[in-house]
């Protein structure tokens, strides 16, 4: 099986775990619904999400194996501005006073003609000078986020469905309230409640990377995306 059947049957197999659970999701908020049938629909979902698991984890050690034999692709020669060599014969030049007229044949700036040929004007170097180097970094730079758990704000409880409800007092007894000797006790402070019902959601999210994009990226893109 390769990778695309095996991305293939991970996709089939998530659309029949999605609609499995919508199932039992239906189930659970039928209260005629038989517990054993519910239970079985369960052991079924747990068994396809273990098949799912295994075959994530199969696609990925597979796809990991493709990577490490693609050779790596040739840089660009747009890049060549960027490069250390160029940065250092640019200031061979400044320093030695050199530019395109009179730096001909020098071997020591001929990565300097290599751009003005490549990425010059027409013609390449009429002005005399030399292209200046370009200032790259890869490294991805990250905006300031903040995921802040809510947890320690609100009630957290576990459930076993993903659909329910549940009885909330919407007006809190005052308590008790002091009374004389004979005197009369009230009777106005009475419970009210109410019904609130919930709906559980899932959330995913998959980002296909290419093989090549893997092996010629420079920019730490795998640590940036594990994050």
């Amino acid at each position: 099986m390769n990778l695309q059947e095996m991305m293939n049957s991970i996709s089939t197999l998530g659309a029949q775990i999605r609609a499995k659970n919508q199932e039992i999701a239906a189930m659970a908020a039928d209260n005629s619904a038989d517990l054993s049938a519910m239970n079985a629909k369960k052991e079924e979902l747990n068994t396809m999400n273990e098949r799912l698991t295994m075959l994530q984890n199969a696609y990925n050690a597979e796809k990991n194996a493709q990577a490490v034999n693609v050779v790596p692709a040739a840089k660009p020669a747009g890049r060549i501005r960027a490069c250390n060599e160029y940065a250092r014969a640019f200031a061979y030049a400044m320093k030695h006073g050199l530019n395109a007229r009179n730096g001909m044949g020098n071997e020591n700036v001929k990565i300097l003609f290599d751009a003005l040929t490549e990425e010059g004007g027409s013609p390449a170097g009429t002005d005399g000078g030399f292209l200046v180097p370009e200032d790259m970094d890869h490294q991805i730079r990250e905006l300031k986020r903040a995921l802040n758990p809510l947890s320690a704000l609100f009630n957290v409880e576990n459930v076993t469905s993903f659909t329910g409800w549940r009885v909330v007092d919407t007006a809190p007894t005052s308590g008790m309230t002091l009374v004389n000797e004979m005197g009369t006790i009230p009777t106005d402070d009475q419970p009210a409640f109410v019904k609130v019902p919930y709906t559980l959601d899932k959330y995913a999210l998959r980002l296909p990377v290419s093989n090549e994009l893997l092996s010629d990226e420079v920019a730490g893109l795998m640590a940036y995306l594990s994050k």
